[in-house]
């Protein structure tokens, strides 16, 4: 059963696994993207710098549209 299909078949169990992945999501795209950060900077890139994603905060690699994509649809 895919995500979505599952939000209008059992709703709550659907809020549950999304508050119980959630977090790995959160912890798993930060350094995901500080490794892409990273791996420009010393490359000789300065923009993840730039744009303040030189860090492992969540929050400066957080695209609204994208992370509620990954999170309905997988």
């Amino acid at each position: 059963m895919s995500r979505l299909s599952q939000l209008f078949t059992d709703p709550m169990g659907f809020i549950m696994s999304l508050l119980l992945v959630l977090p790995g999501v959160l912890i798993g795209l930060s350094f995901h993207e500080f490794a892409h950060a990273l791996a420009a900077t010393k490359m000789g890139d300065d923009t993840p710098r730039l744009m303040g994603r030189l860090t492992l905060d969540p929050f400066a690699h957080f695209d609204p549209i994208g992370l509620g994509m990954l999170l309905l649809l997988g």
